[in-house]
């Protein structure tokens, strides 16, 4: 009988305290978000790293494509680049037809600006195999790569900084 008396008190003393107060949540709440803001700032810097990256292989793989095209069927293509403040494209042409071939334009890759570029018009000879040799920098918030194409018709990209799967250049 003791017992079951001591057990309802603690039953009851327990019952009345239900839960947290609202100072107590706010205070928990302030010290996650202090410790999540360094996490988060270095998520956003990663998906821009990784923008960037995606944005660069789809630049190379475009003129890798075009420059194999043009070996295929034996076309002397011409690319050229056109860059303004707010966006940028590539536009592959048949020199002998002067007939658009292909376009890839920097519009879908938002906060991604071409920073330079060696050449404006760069010369893809089918036949031969090979390329004028130009250098294209892509570069947003984070940091830029660089899309080489040397005169052998060798696609590569590059980075100053060490990024997950682009080399130094």
């Amino acid at each position: 009988m003791n017992l079951i008396n001591k057990t309802t008190k603690w039953l009851k003393k327990k019952k009345d305290e239900q839960g947290f107060t609202l100072i107590e949540m706010l205070v928990v709440l302030f010290l996650c978000s202090i410790v999540g803001l360094p996490a988060f700032y270095q998520w956003q810097q990663q998906v821009k790293r990784l923008q960037l990256i995606d944005a660069a292989r789809q630049t190379a793989e475009f003129i890798y494509s075009n420059l194999m095209e043009g070996i295929y069927l034996n076309q002397h293509r011409i690319m050229s680049v056109s860059s303004t403040l707010t966006s940028w494209n590539l536009k592959v042409a048949n020199v002998d037809t002067l007939q658009k071939i292909s376009q890839f334009s920097g519009d879908k890759f938002d906060g991604i600006e071409l920073k330079h570029a060696s050449r404006q018009s760069i010369h893809l000879y089918g036949k031969q195999g090979t390329s004028s040799p130009f250098q294209i920098a892509l570069s947003n918030q984070s940091d830029q790569i660089s899309v080489i194409v040397s005169s052998t018709g060798r696609v590569r990209s590059c980075s100053k900084q060490a990024l997950a799967g682009v080399p130094k250049c």
